[in-house]
């Protein structure tokens, strides 16, 4: 029912096309843009790493398998979560937000787990009942404080790489478009300002994909952005990367000809669209 409703969205807003070219066939160039090393060696290591991600996963395959292994939505489950952990690991990255799609077979393993402790045969029911509330204290703990640490981990990582350009762009006018040069949308989040750019990032997408890349080109061209915003950080990571340094040197272009105001600060550069020579 859910890959129905999902299809007929992708023919109603005739967006099917690119759903597998984006979803499928850009994901298999990105994969082969990895690491050098043999590409096995790369998934083993993956998988393990993204693992450790949810901490209890392999526990509890191990204590439930023996016991369902005869369970078709056990097997499911498990064949769900192997191919998953399979095509999450061809990159060769274990951050932590691939790791998201395992959850769900996550919670059906504890599921399972629970579900054969009620076949334990304890003495005493009240013994039973314990244990399972001390193990149920344990995972939920458990899960609370991993969160807990997740949340306060990440925020104190991004406020030591907060995007200094979100002061200045407060102080313009919330209706303009505003582009980053970046690999991810957390200027435009923090700043409260949009773009109407169909990509609001664009490493990797333009990096690994020249279709991509000419299709940003152009809607560039055809609907420049007001302002476009490139942050120190971004830009020594974008140095290694051929496409990222073409749009810049456009930009750079543009700021000659003067279609663009080209400003640098301490630790960003923002170009600022010239309105009154577009207009003319």
């Amino acid at each position: 029912m859910v890959l129905i409703i999902v299809f007929g969205y992708l023919l109603f807003t005739h967006s099917l096309k690119d759903m597998i070219y984006c979803y499928l066939i850009f994901n298999f160039k990105y994969t082969g843009s990895g690491p050098s090393s043999p590409l096995i060696v790369n998934m083993f290591k993956t998988m393990i790493l993204l693992c450790g991600k949810t901490l209890i996963t392999l526990p509890l395959i191990v204590l439930t398998l023996f016991n369902n292994y005869k369970n078709k939505i056990y097997i499911i489950n498990l064949f769900y979560f192997v191919v998953s952990l399979l095509l999450i690991s061809l990159k060769g990255i274990p951050s932590s937000k691939y790791a998201i799609v395992l959850l769900p077979s996550l919670i059906l393993f504890c599921v399972f787990f629970y579900l054969n402790l009620e076949k334990l045969n304890f003495r005493d029911k009240a013994r039973q009942i314990k244990f399972i509330n001390i193990l149920s204290v344990i995972f939920i703990f458990g899960s609370i404080m991993l969160c807990i640490f997740g949340v306060f981990h990440r925020l104190d990582m991004y406020s030591k790489r907060m995007p200094y350009s979100i002061d200045y762009l407060r102080s313009v006018n919330e209706n303009s478009d505003v582009l980053v040069l970046t690999n991810d949308c957390g200027v435009n989040l923090l700043s409260d300002r949009q773009t109407h750019n169909k990509y609001p990032y664009q490493f990797p997408p333009v990096e690994f994909d020249n279709v991509l890349y000419d299709d940003f080109l152009q809607r560039f061209k055809d609907n420049p952005s007001d302002y476009v915003i490139l942050e120190e950080k971004d830009k020594e990571m974008f140095g290694n990367f051929a496409s990222m340094i073409k749009i810049y040197d456009y930009l750079c272009e543009l700021s000659q000809a003067q279609v663009y105001k080209h400003i640098v600060y301490d630790h960003f550069e923002v170009f600022v669209l010239n309105k009154e020579l577009i207009n003319d």
